[in-house]
């Protein structure tokens, strides 16, 4: 769903999406309040910042657990991620080495972007292919433990519910909305085989949109 929340003495929009124990945010622009206000609702946290151009996740915080330390202090893993993925190597990352669900951009993509990025509701379907093209880029080696959280995401059983039945056979996207970086207007596509392409979608860049749904 789409709604607004407040951040310091601005209210801007944001997309939220709820799956299983998760709940996703995506916000254009700083989501500092957001972060500080709702951080002790949770046992653990992800926040990633995106480079909209580059198609990369950076300053990306895993906070292991939000208990530790005083009101000021946080444990977290801080990282960045490769070039171009679009979040793809954060997922699989914090899959392997901490069993945590992330989604790249959670319910849309704030901007335009040629790399598949999973929605909210997404899932790997491929997780031998999938492992294979982001073990390498990523340095984490797959686990036992990893392996199995993907194999049992959440996701799988949201397809077969009701709210499920209603998703598109373009893999669960019913609607594209895309944001220019520059301009910040905002276009809105029934499809996303209608939105324009803007680069070449061969290659690695390809194999990895077969992976997810």
């Amino acid at each position: 769903m789409f709604a607004e929340y407040a951040n310091g003495e601005q209210t801007v929009g944001a997309d939220y999406a709820w799956i299983d124990r998760y709940l996703y945010v995506t916000v254009m622009g700083e989501a500092e309040s957001l972060i500080s206000e709702t951080t002790h609702l949770w046992s653990r946290a992800a926040i990633a910042e995106f480079d909209s151009k580059t198609e990369t996740a950076t300053d990306i915080t895993l906070i292991v657990d939000t208990d530790v330390g005083e009101d000021d202090e946080i444990t977290a893993v801080t990282f960045e991620g490769a070039e171009g993925y679009g979040g793809n190597d954060v997922m699989y990352a914090l899959a392997m080495a901490h069993q945590f669900r992330f989604r790249a951009y959670a319910a849309q993509s704030p901007t335009s972007q040629i790399t598949p990025h999973p929605a909210a509701f997404d899932y790997v379907t491929n997780v031998e292919a999938f492992v294979s093209d982001l073990q390498d880029v990523t340095g984490v080696e797959p686990t036992d433990d990893g392996l199995k959280f993907i194999r049992s995401d959440p996701g799988i059983e949201y397809e077969t519910t009701e709210a499920g039945s209603e998703e598109s056979d373009d893999g669960g996207l019913d609607r594209v909305t895309v944001v220019e970086a520059d301009t910040e207007e905002v276009a809105v596509y029934d499809s996303p085989d209608d939105v324009p392409e803007e680069k070449d979608e061969t290659g690695l860049f390809g194999r990895i949109r077969s992976l997810l749904r």
